[in-house]
């Protein structure tokens, strides 16, 4: 995941076992007004648009285009990345909200993604599955905006981007929970991470608790770096969440200053974040 860190950030990362960072859902950026100087104003014409609507045929949808342009990403939220054509590489209309739908590409360069929703909201995302982008989230009524980037300036490369409603109910190795987190938080257990010493809440050596998919911390790395949608996490993972299991060691730091524990049900191999563990 292309993140804004600290060369020390960076190293302690590599270093650290047990798990790795990995990309993440995706990252909410608040667009800035039309108008402003530097900022790009949301395109009315772009690439083919196609209706969705819940029950859709086939799941997953499959379009293809070509990643890329010479518009900087970040005109459209400080947290987008990679390069983007002047209008949408595809127009999504929806005709029924979506409570979640799972929105991915892949490529052969490292591709980003920008998707400006009808009501203004503008979602970004590097690296949801290596170096290719995704995101799932709620798709409201209307026109909505999807670009295909490349993250480097003045690449391009053919893309596939895959949509899908039952791809985003369920975790890629299969399941019945969502791809993006698990239930309600253990109580008292802090939920922000950037942290420079661990706070477990009530959770102790020997809690009892329900594993929950890493939802990705942008933010603060509690080593003076700054990262976005780190979810420190393995597919592995995926055959534990929403597993009951016991707490066997409160772990400490992740990269990012997320508190992590390791637990009994894979014999302390994962850690596993206690922002997204459940009673």
């Amino acid at each position: 995941m292309r993140t804004t860190t600290t060369i020390l950030s960076a190293a302690i990362a590599l270093a650290l076992g047990g798990c790795c960072m990995g990309g993440g859902t995706a990252t909410p950026a608040t667009p800035p007004p039309p108008g402003t100087p530097g900022t790009a104003v949301a395109p009315t014409a772009g690439g083919p648009m196609v209706a969705l609507a819940p029950g859709f045929a086939p799941d997953p949808m499959v379009l293809s285009g070509t990643a890329g342009g010479p518009v900087d990403a970040s005109t459209n939220g400080p947290l987008c990345r990679g390069w983007i054509a002047a209008a949408p590489n595809h127009i999504l209309n929806v005709t029924a909200p979506f409570t979640s739908l799972r929105v991915t590409a892949s490529s052969s360069i490292d591709t980003t993604m920008v998707i400006r929703l009808s009501d203004g909201r503008v979602l970004c995302n590097d690296d949801f599955e290596m170096t290719n982008p995704g995101l799932v989230d709620a798709f409201p009524v209307g026109q909505h905006q999807v670009w295909i980037g490349s993250y480097s300036m003045g690449g391009t490369a053919p893309y596939t981007l895959n949509i899908s409603a039952a791809a985003a109910a369920v975790p890629p190795l299969g399941g019945i929970l969502p791809a993006i987190g698990l239930g309600a938080a253990f109580p008292g257990v802090p939920t922000h991470c950037g942290m420079t010493v661990p706070d477990y809440g009530p959770i102790r050596i020997g809690t009892s608790v329900v594993l929950g998919s890493h939802t990705g911390w942008s933010g603060p790395d509690g080593r003076g770096g700054y990262v976005t949608e780190d979810t420190w996490w393995n597919d592995a993972m995926w055959a534990h969440v929403g597993q009951r299991t016991t707490v066997t060691e409160l772990a400490g730091l992740d990269p990012v200053g997320c508190p992590y524990v390791r637990t009994a049900i894979d014999g302390g191999s994962w850690g596993w974040r206690t922002r997204n563990l459940s009673p």
